[in-house]
């Protein structure tokens, strides 16, 4: 699995004109069954919504 190093530099592809600080993430390389259930896990857990394509 491919993770970005918290010492990358992140960009952002919208700010919101309300000031509200969400995350939005996708997947866009699933599902895989190595990877799928163990983020599905991890989402789960902190109740973060998440959309796959």
């Amino acid at each position: 699995m491919t993770c970005l190093d918290r010492s990358s530099e992140a960009r952002s592809e919208y700010v919101s004109a309300t000031g509200d600080r969400n995350v939005y993430l996708t997947f866009d390389d699933g599902p895989d069954p190595s990877w799928t259930g163990s983020i599905l896990d991890v989402l789960a857990e902190h109740e973060v919504p998440a959309t796959f394509f």
